[in-house]
């Protein structure tokens, strides 16, 4: 639920990205163009008088990209009339908008903090020259403090990056698990090591570019196209070899991602199946899409740790077990028909009926099902038990997986539920006027988070994470900020240590 939700913030951002792209209407564009030709033909002034009035729209957005050419073209002009002082005037409008677009590591802001700094020595400011000093200092030397906090905020263990040493995502501190964790410390070719709770490095940075946690002694690692398994010691006991994509180890086996095949923790493959898709194993069976038909549409169905199916194939989509159920999907010839997601036991009987638009897999006793609302873009959402009976009504316009005997739900409000929030640059799915809150089995409200929190997380070893003014903190089952809100990167807790990231 959690990555579905975050899904639909990242493609709804995109969305306001592309929108901002194009909200320049035509015309500013040609005025731009205008006052480049002017440039070029040494008409400064009428160049100047265009870019002024192009400035001056109050269509044109405050950060847009047109906004940063006229800006930078004016720079020109004035520069080209020895108009220094209006050029200074420039540089504070502009140099504002690339840190927020791009930020201070950005080059383009760098440079222009410098070009800056040489205008007002050039113009006798020597104070503001000083202040320029300390921006480029921070430009060009950027860090963060990455490591562990324990329940009480403090942070236990700590190293520093450069920005340009922060690689990508998977150099975020990773999460503990059987008391190792996987991170980066700034290996010049990104490479990854594993450490102990202490923060003592226990295998050492090799090749590997990311790695997953450690489950039953032994971990997938990953560089580029390749993966293999590596145990405790850091010894290689699968080979590195061509997987994109490979599913994750669970119970002993791995599928690779093209399908067909299942890998143990010697490298011998045990499992081969004629299938496109593979999913983990749990409960002793796998969700595989067997190829029985040759068009995209070929249904899932389930094998056990032998490869043969149990489970004949016939669903549109099939999740994992748990609990001794597992959603599927009917399959159906009819793509527009809804409300074909129940649940189905070891032996393939439907024990719930297939009449919801999701499912979720069962967790502490109760699964997540929604169905769509009377407006065909907002779900309902609520909880059943293993013989389908809905427990807690589908009265919520968002609901996760039980953790800890608490559920994070989203309560809707009087306004228009689904509402796309954009304050001050952030946004998510909140309701004009519902909350995020948690549950308890008999669908109480048992505690809510702060009105003024941005995204909630389930609770994990008691602490739930919260997002305020885009930074991370967490709340105790008292509701009690325990942690403030201070990182710009925290993860869940996990075996009482959280990753975090700040700078």
């Amino acid at each position: 639920m959690s990555q579905w939700r975050n899904t639909l913030i990242i493609m709804n951002l995109l969305l306001s990205v592309t929108a901002a792209c194009i909200a320049a209407p035509i015309s500013m564009e040609k005025n731009l163009e205008l006052a480049q030709r002017n440039f070029q033909a040494k008409n400064y002034v009428e160049a100047e008088k265009v870019l002024q009035a192009l400035l001056a729209n109050k269509k044109l957005d405050a950060f847009h990209i047109t906004r940063v050419k006229a800006l930078n073209l004016l720079l020109k002009c004035y520069y080209a009339e020895n108009k220094l002082s209006d050029a200074s005037k420039v540089f504070k409008e502009l140099l504002p908008i690339l840190k927020h677009n791009y930020g201070a590591e950005d080059r383009d802001y760098l440079q222009s903090l410098k070009n800056y700094q040489a205008l007002a020595i050039k113009l006798g400011r020597t104070e503001e020259s000083r202040s320029l000093s300390r921006e480029i200092d921070i430009a060009e030397n950027p860090g963060l403090t990455l490591g562990y906090i324990d329940r009480k905020g403090k942070l236990v263990i700590k190293w520093s990056l450069k920005f340009l040493e922060f690689v990508n995502c998977y150099n975020l501190p990773g999460p503990f698990s059987e008391g190792l964790a996987s991170v980066y410390q700034g290996d010049p070719e990104g490479k990854i090591a594993y450490i102990n709770k202490e923060g003592q490095t226990l295998i050492a940075s090799s090749k590997w570019q990311r790695g997953l946690p450690f489950h039953d002694g032994h971990a997938q690692v990953f560089n580029l196209s390749s993966v293999a398994l590596i145990d405790k010691k850091g010894e290689i006991k699968v080979s590195p070899h061509h997987d994109f994509y490979p599913t994750e180890r669970r119970e002993g086996l791995w599928g690779s991602s093209g399908g067909g095949n299942y890998i143990d923790d010697n490298g011998e493959v045990v499992i081969t199946v004629k299938a496109s898709r593979l999913r983990p194993f749990h409960e002793g069976m796998a969700a595989v899409c067997l190829q029985e038909a040759k068009d995209q549409y070929s249904p899932f169905g389930y094998i056990d740790k032998t490869g043969k199916v149990v489970i004949k194939a016939q669903f549109t989509d099939a999740k994992d077990f748990s609990e001794g159920l597992a959603p599927v999907q009917k399959f159906v010839e009819d793509k527009t028909i809804r409300r074909d997601w129940g649940y189905i036991n070891v032996k393939g009987a439907q024990i719930v009926e297939a009449k919801y638009d999701w499912a979720d897999e069962f967790s502490e006793g109760l699964a997540v099902v929604a169905q769509v609302a009377e407006d065909p873009w907002k779900m309902d959402y609520g909880y059943i038990n293993h013989s389908g009976k809905e427990v807690i009504p589908l009265r919520f316009d968002w609901a996760e997986a039980f953790k800890e005997d608490l559920a994070l739900v989203h309560i809707p409000g009087k306004g228009d539920r689904y509402d796309h929030a954009f304050k001050n640059g952030k946004g998510g799915f909140i309701d004009k006027s519902g909350r995020w809150a948690f549950i308890d089995k008999s669908g109480k409200v048992v505690l809510k988070a702060p009105e003024n929190a941005e995204e909630v997380w389930s609770f994990s070893n008691g602490l739930s994470r919260i997002k305020i003014k885009n930074s991370y903190g967490f709340m105790d089952k008292s509701g009690t900020l325990t942690i403030a809100a201070q990182f710009r990167f925290a993860d869940d807790f996990s075996e009482g240590l959280s990753g975090i990231a700040k700078w």
